[in-house]
Formats: structure tokens, C-alpha cells, sequence
């Protein structure tokens, strides 16, 4: 995922690590600051919010704290609100397939790669940058392994990514 390459790529370089926290299902978590204190292992004391702690605890730090999937945070603005309003040693990606329009958040957009218009459209999937990125990343052992069902399932698979990069 787009989120464990940042990681990696970026661990080395913060001291405090790299946190990535998945959004995708706030309901079992109750919101984004409890899905990030509780990804961080961090326990509000009593009478503290988790946006409190939440903020608290990474303004001091020189770590990297990825938000995956934020396009179901109603709560966001709010946290990075909370984050803001100090100086903050800690970086804050977020990975999201909309634009947020709030303050102090900049905005890069990523292109998806081509990918297959259908999973079974296995011929002009072989031709797409998903699938050269793919291989490039994933490579077959030679290509006797790369049977007409492994190249259905990696289509089915770059389908559902809909040519995000990887």
C-alpha cells in the first residue's frame, strides 16, 4: 500500500517512527484521535479526550503519522485543528481520494496508473502501468508461473485498486 511504501521509505528519518493508523472503519473505533491513540497504544487518564492525549503526545515528537483512507473522518478537521494549534515536531500524511480544503493542509495529487477497465479483460490488462508496476514490484519466479489464473486473479486484484499505485 501506498501507506506502508511511505513508511518504509521514511522510518529512517524520524526518530519518534512511523505510525500508519487505517480510517477505513472509524465505527469500531469512535473516531479518528481513538483510532490514533489506540494504534499508538497511548490510554487518555481520566477527564482527557483522546484528542487531547492524541495531540499531546505527538506535537513533541519528530515522528510520521500516516491517516489511511480518511474520506470517512468526520472528525478530522478537528483533530488536525487540535494539531495545529502549537508547534508540532510531528509530520501528518494524509491519504485520502478527496481534496481537504483546511488550512495548513497541502495537497498533492497522485495520478492512478492505468489498470484494467474489467477484471476479465486479461489481454488489455497485461498492457496497463498497474500491471508493468506490478511485476516490477511483485515478479514471478519465470513464466511458467504466470498461468492464464494468476494473471485472472492479479487483474481481479489491480480492478478492485483502481489503478492506484501500490
Amino acid at each position: 500500500s501506498v501507506a506502508k511504501e511511505v513508511a518504509s521509505r521514511v522510518a529512517p528519518l524520524m526518530e519518534g517512527g512511523v505510525v500508519i493508523v487505517s480510517l477505513g472503519d472509524l465505527q469500531a473505533h469512535g473516531g479518528v484521535a481513538a483510532a490514533c491513540a489506540h494504534s499508538m497504544a497511548l490510554s487518555p487518564a481520566p477527564g482527557q479526550t483522546e484528542m487531547t492525549l492524541l495531540a499531546h503526545a505527538v506535537r513533541a515528537r519528530r515522528m510520521l503519522l500516516v491517516l489511511d483512507d480518511v474520506d470517512t473522518a468526520d472528525d478530522l478537521p478537528a483533530l488536525l485543528g487540535a494539531l495545529q494549534a502549537d508547534p508540532l515536531e510531528a509530520r501528518v500524511l494524509l491519504l485520502t481520494s478527496s481534496r481537504i480544503d483546511q488550512r495548513g493542509v497541502r495537497h498533492v495529487e497522485v495520478q492512478a496508473l492505468s489498470s484494467p477497465a474489467q477484471p476479465a479483460d486479461v489481454n488489455q490488462g497485461l498492457r496497463t502501468a498497474s500491471f508493468a508496476l506490478f511485476q516490477m514490484r511483485c515478479p514471478v519466479a519465470g513464466p511458467e508461473q504466470a498461468t492464464p489464473a494468476w494473471q485472472a486473479d492479479v487483474m481481479a486484484l489491480l480492478h478492485r485498486l483502481e489503478g492506484l499505485p501500490l
